[in-house]
């Protein structure tokens, strides 16, 4: 599980993440990152966890995969992901903000430039055996892509 602490205070705005461990029993802090406004670089970890293959995977400024204890950004993402889903670990999607579609093949990620020109946030996604659903709005409406 991640947590989130934003303490809003200007001039420095300063951002936490705490991930937690789940043993069966009790719930324990395993891993924090704390920032301050601009340092995404010191990143370990995003916002949102998802599992698949029997691996850890994380979106925030980047895609970052579970290592034993540590973790392996995958790749960088000057905009925040929001969403991460797959169907393996060499099928990944990744979505945020500023109209981000990513796509991982197991060798390299590909960014979807025909949704590169629009002001979409994009918010979720889920696949399944050789579809891909996508959900993010403009502020003003809702909108589903659906990829195969």
């Amino acid at each position: 599980m991640i947590g989130f602490r934003n303490d809003v205070v200007q001039p420095e705005d300063t951002v936490a993440f705490f991930l937690y461990h789940f043993d069966g029993t009790t719930w324990s802090l395993s891993d924090s990152v704390v920032r301050t406004s601009g340092l995404l670089s010191d990143d370990r970890f995003g916002r949102t966890l998802f599992a698949v293959d029997g691996r850890i995977f994380s979106a925030g400024y980047g895609v970052f995969e579970k290592n034993g204890t540590s973790w392996n950004r995958l790749f960088y993402s000057d905009k925040s992901l929001v969403r991460l889903a797959g169907t393996s670990a060499s099928n990944l999607f990744a979505v945020g903000s500023e109209s981000q579609v990513y796509h991982y093949d197991g060798i390299n990620w590909y960014r979807y430039p025909q949704f590169q020109s629009v002001d979409k946030v994009f918010t979720s996604a889920w696949a399944m055996s050789g579809e891909v659903f996508v959900v993010g709005n403009d502020g003003q409406r809702t909108y589903i892509l659906h990829g195969k």
